[in-house]
């Protein structure tokens, strides 16, 4: 429910029955909105300062509102919160007006940022299948037009050249299949073992410790040199087992070959 002339939501103002009005008034009142409307629907309604603008003499002269700053989108007052100016050129008043039909534009119209989002939304959607008919249209004439133009061009600046055909490379030779497969990295050495690869154990199988650390470089050459047994890089050693001076014991204890 809005006011006919301004367009303010008056479900909770002050408002009078456009049936209620005298026929002085009910006269004024088509004259401001002569431009969209031959008579006035009897069934809406004006606002309390628009209806005191209708005594003035001002009003006899030109097309007053009690409100100015009023959403075109859902009739709330502009005062306070954000906005939006619309022109009279603009897509988005067209929109509008074929949503509420009843309130005719002013000179200056506004809209709420909401009313002014749903809205851009809304001329997108009716302004797509046009934007894609035509331009489907376009390019076809554009394809075709350049087709034509492209195939004249060329009938004209090619001459009527023999084209041969470059001799066929001769084959390669032969790869043997040794060289297609992936070689094998791995070593083999009879008389050497090697820790378990694991980083969750220390390097004694049966060592049950987690307080785990790296093998230091020096005790992996001491084992490799003095006891041929490899330690991995990721292997781990307990506290206890460090310190400890059994090492030549290790190769028996555990080791994979």
């Amino acid at each position: 429910m809005r006011c006919i002339n301004c367009g303010i939501a008056i479900q909770r103002l002050k408002r009078h029955l456009i049936s209620s009005l005298s026929a002085h008034h009910q006269t004024r009142l088509l004259r401001w909105l002569t431009n969209a409307q031959t008579q006035l629907p009897l069934d809406t309604f004006i606002c309390q300062p628009c209806f005191l603008l209708l005594n003035t003499e001002a009003g006899e002269h030109e097309r007053l509102l009690g409100h100015n700053m009023v959403c075109l989108g859902c009739g709330k007052s502009l005062r306070k919160i954000r906005h939006h100016n619309v022109s009279m050129d603009s897509p988005l008043l067209a929109v509008l007006i074929s949503q509420n039909s009843i309130n005719v534009p002013s000179r200056n119209n506004y809209i709420c940022h909401v009313c002014w989002m749903r809205t851009n939304r809304q001329a997108g959607q009716d302004l797509s299948p046009k934007l894609q008919e035509f331009g489907l249209d376009n390019i076809q004439e554009s394809a075709s037009d350049n087709v034509q133009g492209l195939a004249s061009d060329n009938n004209a600046a090619i001459p009527n050249v023999q084209v041969v055909s470059p001799p066929e490379p001769p084959p390669l030779p032969p790869v043997f299949n040794r060289l297609l497969q992936k070689e094998s990295t791995s070593i083999l050495l009879l008389n050497y073992k090697r820790a378990l690869i694991s980083s969750v154990h220390c390097i004694i199988q049966q060592c049950r410790n987690r307080m785990l650390y790296l093998v230091p470089l020096f005790l992996k050459r001491i084992l490799l040199q003095e006891h041929s047994f490899y330690v991995p890089c990721s292997c781990r050693v307990c506290e206890t087992h460090l310190y400890s001076d059994h090492w030549h014991l290790l190769p028996q204890m555990n080791g994979i070959r």
